[in-house]
This record gives structure tokens, C-alpha cells and sequence, in this order.
């Protein structure tokens, strides 16, 4: 029997937010073919390193994985949209410490769950829903490089934008790889699965 597994944070475990309304497992059982069962190990308020502590509450029978998370990353670096700057390359340089950050962290976490050998999906981060439009106009554009991140691990059999980097970090070889040992470590990885 088919089972899938909702990994995250609150865009999947939102039973508080949805009122008397039908929370995301719910509407998820209603359009699932007969036979299939879905549950949520997602956490409301989870981060992406928290997605290893979901990990480990898979159950057995867990046959796909679903995975919403990144948005509470991203609201801890929220105050960036208030700060000032010299520079528009003061600005970038900020972004690109968050991006970094995030990616090792998001990284991390999809091993894990590919780790799992479940076909697995993964979800970009909603844009926020700020009540000046000023604000959110911001946030969205800020959010277009933590999904560029998202998107690049899950159409990429190496997580991410610096292979090397990461494979020197994973095997912690010289810190100088050739492009042949850079190709070598791509070809070594299994690509991702999807739904």
C-alpha cells in the first residue's frame, strides 16, 4: 500500500492555521487513489535541520516523501530587508552568506531524505505575505536565491551549485580538484528522485 510522508514545516502541518477548514494531509487523502495513506512527520516552526529529527519518525511502510521546508530559514533572515547598505555589492555579499548557509543546510538535509531510497519531491519556498506591498515585493525577489538553491538540488544528481566544494567537504580531499576529478565526482553521484 502506497504511503506518503509530508516532511517540513508548517505549509504541511497547518491543521492550527485552517480554522475549521481542511488542513494539507486532509486534502492530500481526499485526491490520493483508493488504497494510499499519507501522514505528516512535518513540524510547524521546523527549519531545514530539523528534517533529520522527521527522518527518523518515518514509518516503515513509508513509500514516497514529500518535502516543504525553508521558509522559517528564510524569516530568520528577514531583518535584511530593513538594514542598510553603501553598496549594491554590500547587499549581494549579505545575500550570498545566506545563500551559502542555506545551501549547506538544504544540502544536508536531501541527502538525508534521499538517503531514504524513496522517490522523493521537494517544494520552493512560498513568497510571504507581508501586509505592505512594499515589503513583500522585497521578500520575493530575496527569495528567488534560496529557491534557486531548491531547484537546483532537485534537478541535480550533486547537491549544488559548487560540486567540488561540496564533494571536497563530503570526502575531505585535497582542496584542489582537477575538472576530471570534478566530472568524476558528478557521474559518482545517484541522481535525485522525483514523484
Amino acid at each position: 500500500m502506497p504511503h506518503v510522508v509530508l516532511l517540513g514545516d508548517s505549509i504541511f502541518d497547518n491543521a492550527a492555521y485552517v480554522a475549521h477548514g481542511p488542513d494539507v494531509v486532509r486534502q492530500l487523502r481526499e485526491r490520493l487513489p483508493e488504497g494510499w495513506r499519507a501522514t505528516v512527520n512535518a513540524v510547524d516552526g521546523a527549519v531545514t535541520s530539523g528534517v533529520e529529527r522527521q527522518l527518523e519518525r518515518l514509518p516503515q511502510d513509508a513509500s514516497h516523501l514529500v518535502v516543504s521546508v525553508g521558509g522559517n530559514d528564510a524569516l530568520r533572515h528577514a531583518g535584511i530587508l530593513e538594514q542598510g547598505a553603501c553598496s549594491v555589492a554590500e547587499v549581494l555579499d549579505r545575500i550570498s552568506d545566506i545563500r551559502e548557509e542555506f545551501e549547506h543546510d538544504y544540502c544536508t538535509m536531501l541527502e538525508g531524505a534521499l538517503g531514504q531510497n524513496l522517490p522523493t519531491a521537494v517544494c520552493t519556498i512560498y513568497e510571504a505575505r507581508f501586509p505592505d506591498p512594499q515589503r513583500r515585493r522585497l521578500a520575493a525577489t530575496a527569495l528567488t536565491v534560496l529557491n534557486d538553491v531548491i531547484t537546483r538540488a532537485a534537478f541535480s544528481p550533486v547537491c549544488r551549485s559548487s560540486t567540488c566544494a561540496w564533494y571536497r567537504m563530503r570526502t575531505r580531499t585535497s582542496p584542489i580538484l582537477s575538472n576530471r576529478q570534478c566530472k568524476a565526482a558528478r557521474r559518482s553521484r545517484q541522481p535525485s528522485r522525483h514523484l
